[in-house]
């Protein structure tokens, strides 16, 4: 930036929530009630939840996901780091949404534009897709990204999914599986349609589908928030368990460990559960409706600000001095010391006065 000369900036995260760059910037992040990225917890705690969420946060903070520090283009000596340079951002864009993602304590510089990359106006469905949705009273989508593709598996998962979708002769699954050996674990099975690739935001929005189950990512989870779907979490790494946590509390999802995939079982409760109980697609709905009605859409909210920043450039009046304070001032520790300091002298003082006065009584009453 300052090789181009740029006076000012602004920053977009791809995540939810990174709790260092948060840090950074003066915001609060407490970690007895904020899940950090990597955290596989809600923001509703057990003891032993919140020391973990507390040693990944301050894992997280000495060792970092991206480079520490960039070389200058204009003096290859200079080292430029970013955490140092952040707080002088306009505004810092996240990939959250304060109507989905977990209620924290947020600075004005935090603007949440989460879900901006939904588009509500989707393309119409092709013919074969036509008549693939027609072909039952039910349709469930099965897709787990691009990155975890379902070809690569447990063996032992795939049959026992096939399995339980064998058992729902009325429902069509649309299974996104990269690869031609099904007949190796679904062989004859009439109900599942697979499929290399699907028009997944074209299928979210259609009606005719029922529920979806993926891996958890945030790109998925905004789409089925935001086209009122009921879903099947089944997180795999990363930030999909924060992500999974994070919509299950809406209560129009269920969670599935990966590791319970190979219960035939477990996985067709789960399947039928989210199909035919009513009360998750009424929450995945109302989910939908509040991100739709929002105040103010991600999109006005992101042209609002990138148009108020190019127009006046750094913002010093948004930056909190809190975050330049130091440990024990920033949890006001030295207060609460002089205080019992206070308390424990006046405590003391009480006593010693206390224990005088009996010794004088005591001798009155003796001399008496």
């Amino acid at each position: 930036m300052d090789y181009l000369e740029i006076k000012a900036f602004a920053l977009a995260h791809t995540v939810a929530f990174e709790a260092s760059s948060m840090r950074v910037l003066g915001e609060s992040v407490m970690p007895s009630h904020v899940p950090d990225l990597l955290t596989p917890s809600s923001d509703r705690m057990s003891l032993y939840e919140r020391l973990l969420n507390s040693a990944i946060q301050t894992l997280h903070s000495y060792y970092r996901l991206t480079p520490e520090y960039y070389t200058s283009y204009s003096n290859p000596e200079e080292r430029i780091y970013p955490l140092e340079r952040l707080p002088d951002a306009s505004f810092v864009f996240t990939n959250s949404n304060p109507y989905l993602d977990f209620p924290r304590a947020t600075i004005a510089k935090n603007i949440q534009i989460g879900g901006i990359s939904v588009s509500m106006e989707t393309r119409k469905l092709g013919e074969e897709w036509d008549q693939i949705l027609n072909l039952r009273n039910k349709n469930f989508l099965i897709a787990f990204g691009s990155v975890i593709l379902s070809k690569d598996m447990p063996f032992e998962s795939k049959v026992s999914l096939a399995r339980a979708m064998k058992q729902f002769p009325d429902v069509k699954f649309i299974w996104k599986y990269e690869d031609s050996d099904t007949d190796k674990f679904a062989e004859g099975i009439q109900n599942i349609h697979f499929t290399k690739w699907v028009p997944q935001r074209e299928l979210l929005a259609d009606a005719r589908l029922s529920a979806f189950m993926t891996h958890g990512g945030l790109g998925s989870v905004n789409e089925v928030s935001y086209m009122g779907k009921s879903s099947i979490m089944c997180p795999i790494m990363g930030d999909q368990m924060r992500n999974t946590k994070m919509l299950v509390r809406h209560n129009g999802s269920i969670e599935i460990s990966k590791y319970d995939l190979g219960n035939s079982e477990l996985v067709e409760k789960v399947i039928r559960k989210i199909l035919y109980d009513e009360s998750y697609k009424i929450a995945a709905q109302l989910l939908s409706d509040h991100l739709m009605n929002q105040p103010v859409s991600p999109k006005d909210l992101f042209l609002k600000h990138t148009e108020f920043a190019a127009r006046f450039g750094k913002l010093p009046s948004l930056d909190p001095y809190s975050r330049q304070m130091g440990f024990m001032e920033y949890f006001m520790i030295d207060l609460v010391l002089i205080v019992t300091v206070i308390v424990v002298v006046l405590c003391l003082l009480l006593y010693f006065l206390l224990k005088l006065v009996y010794r004088i009584s005591g001798k009155r009453m003796k001399v008496e």
